[in-house]
C-alpha cells in the first residue's frame, strides 16, 4: 500500500515527503504532474475511507462519548 493513504488513517508514513518529491520530479519533466496529482488524489480518498471504515466499524468509544455538553 502506497504511503499516503496509510497516512490518512494515522499510522506515520512519508506521504507529504513523497508528494513534494513527486511534485520536484514532476517539474523536472521526469513524471507526469496530471498522473502525480491523480494518484495523490486517489490515495488520500482511499486513506480517508480506510480510517473512516475502521473508526466507524471499531467497538471503540467514541471521543466525545462523556463530553461535558453545552446548553
Amino acid at each position: 500500500m502506497p504511503p499516503v493513504p496509510v497516512e490518512d488513517f494515522g499510522v506515520p508514513a512519508p506521504g507529504e515527503t513523497i508528494l513534494i518529491a513527486a511534485g520536484i520530479y514532476a517539474g523536472a519533466g521526469r513524471l507526469n504532474i496530471v498522473a502525480v496529482a491523480s494518484i495523490a488524489f486517489a490515495a488520500a480518498v482511499i486513506g480517508d475511507n480506510i480510517g473512516y471504515l475502521i473508526g466507524h466499524t471499531a467497538d471503540a468509544p467514541s471521543s466525545t462519548a462523556g463530553a461535558a455538553t453545552c446548553s
